[in-house]
């Protein structure tokens, strides 16, 4: 098996193909919003544009994962392993490409919502979790089959990780149902 973690590329690199990868699976639904703003405020053609829609698709996905990020690898793997033989940079780096990994199922998967325009919402509030929560597990179980984190802490660290995710997403999810309702 492939060790994702013995040939990092730099942080910043990773940390811009996460952003790419968000602005891709962000695109369709923003390029909608983005079209409907610049109309209905009279903001001009320049704003209304793929590319526009594109890197503004990313930019609240990717600062919330940041804050997501940031509090996996501090505050929880941390005290997990205290004392344990506990590769926590691993970990952290293994989950950048989970979540690009499931940013791209999810751009691929976006497309249906150039045949169904009017239910993009609906989708979106049920594939971002499914697909990304998804993704996650497999990739901590990645992570148990590559011994970065010793057997017996894998449930912590597993039930940390993908606790974290769920919050998240679950909070996300309940935001777009309000605010899709309203």
């Amino acid at each position: 098996m492939i060790n994702i973690a013995k040939k990092k590329l730099p942080i910043p690199v990773v940390a811009l193909f996460v952003y790419l990868s968000y602005c891709a699976a962000a695109w369709y639904i923003t390029r909608g919003e983005v079209a409907y703003l610049a109309y209905r405020y009279k903001l001009g053609g320049w704003l209304a544009n793929d590319i526009v829609a594109f890197f503004l698709g990313g930019l609240i996905p990717v600062l919330v994962y940041e804050l997501l990020y940031f509090a996996i690898g501090k505050t929880k793997l941390t005290r997990i392993g205290a004392g344990q033989p506990y590769d926590t940079e691993s970990v952290r780096y293994v989950i950048n490409y989970a979540v690009i990994t499931a940013n791209l199922i999810l751009f691929a998967l976006k497309f249906m919502y150039l045949a169904v325009p009017m239910y993009a919402h609906l989708l979106d509030i049920i594939l971002d979790p499914a697909v990304t929560l998804t993704v996650v597990g497999l990739f901590m179980l990645y992570v148990f089959k590559m011994q970065y984190v010793p057997k017996h802490l894998f449930s912590v660290a597993f039930s940390t990780v993908f606790g974290a995710f769920v919050t998240v997403y679950g909070l996300l999810t309940v935001i777009s149902v309000i605010t899709t309702v309203v």
